[in-house]
């Protein structure tokens, strides 16, 4: 029995839990929403050059939601060393820089070779059961980022197979989005500083979806500085300016927290962003964000305000 519990107590130690609660508010042109959710993350050590992932995550809604209550494990890989790469096998998030093309579950093989100049790969297949509009899809990238002196920059070729339409809501308030079936997407981005702790941050885009009216895009944004969990009363401010056709993006991060005008008809949208955060206290930031967005073919708008507060152990 004593040799039992011995071993126990070595494997815990091998085990450690960490997460992050969040609750938001979410307000787009007067229809609102709560939101809690709660992130629970497991790893553990498998021996001394792998380790397991997992993430455990539940969403409470304020406005009885059918999603009310849900609990996924929502990320399940292993990490390690091959040939001087590290690498992750399974299911995770595939978000790229800002995520501003695709922030989604994956089930993939990612591969990060180089320090000065980083190389990215990516290729996999949408996760199924997550809510995902990729589910099944097929998804390869290939990512470098280097430094120029200061400056910045970026380079990547994302290809996205097997999609043919996305569908936003249900029954008669169901709409067909744009295609993006086959689509090939190139971005080329750089992040110059411009005064102590300002960064401008710009990125172009163009895409290859078949049926859309434009295939070019672009976004460019300045920041100052940033919250800090761990430092008390740090704070910081964006403002970001997007042109985005439906063709140069699929899953992005900016759909979780805006209402997005991109019907096909719509070809995607134009608008601005603003935003702030603050660390309130140890481990709690706060955080706010403004999109004025409307569609770039048609006269579709819509403006959202976002709040949330966010805590992390």
């Amino acid at each position: 029995l004593g040799v039992r519990v011995a071993k126990l107590e070595k494997g815990a130690d091998n085990v450690k839990i960490s997460g992050q609660i969040r609750a938001s508010y979410v307000d787009t042109d007067g229809r609102d929403t709560g939101r809690f959710r709660t992130r629970l993350v497991v790893k553990g050590a498998i021996n001394d050059a792998w380790t397991y992932t997992g993430r455990f995550e539940n969403n409470h809604y304020f406005d009885n939601s059918a999603a009310e209550n849900t609990t996924d494990l929502n990320w399940a890989y292993v990490s390690g060393k091959l040939g001087g790469m590290k690498v992750d096998l399974g299911r995770q998030t595939i978000k790229m820089h800002d995520g501003l093309i695709i922030d989604e579950y994956v089930d993939a093989a990612k591969a990060v070779y180089g320090k000065d100049v980083k190389l990215t790969l990516v290729a996999g297949k949408g996760a199924t059961g997550l809510g995902t509009d990729l589910s099944e899809d097929r998804v390869y990238i290939a990512d470098v980022t280097t430094k120029v002196g200061v400056v910045g920059a970026r380079v990547g070729y994302y290809k996205f197979e097997g999609h043919t339409t996305k569908t936003e809501g249900t029954g008669t308030a169901a709409v067909t989005t744009y295609p993006v079936k086959d689509n090939e997407i190139y971005n080329v981005g750089v992040t110059v500083p411009v005064a102590k702790g300002l960064k401008l941050n710009a990125d172009w885009f163009q895409g290859d979806a078949a049926a859309q009216k434009d295939d070019n895009g672009y976004v460019i944004g300045l920041a100052l500085g940033g919250a800090k969990a761990a430092k008390v009363g740090s704070w910081g401010v964006y403002a970001n300016y997007y042109d985005m056709p439906a063709a140069v993006y699929v899953e992005p991060s900016f759909e979780s927290y805006a209402t997005v005008p991109q019907a096909a008809a719509d070809d995607g949208f134009k608008g601005y962003e603003i935003g702030a955060n603050y660390t309130l206290a140890k481990n709690i930031v706060a955080g706010v964000k403004y999109y004025d967005l409307e569609a770039r073919e048609t006269t579709a708008t819509a403006e959202t305000i976002w709040t949330e507060v966010v805590f992390t152990f």
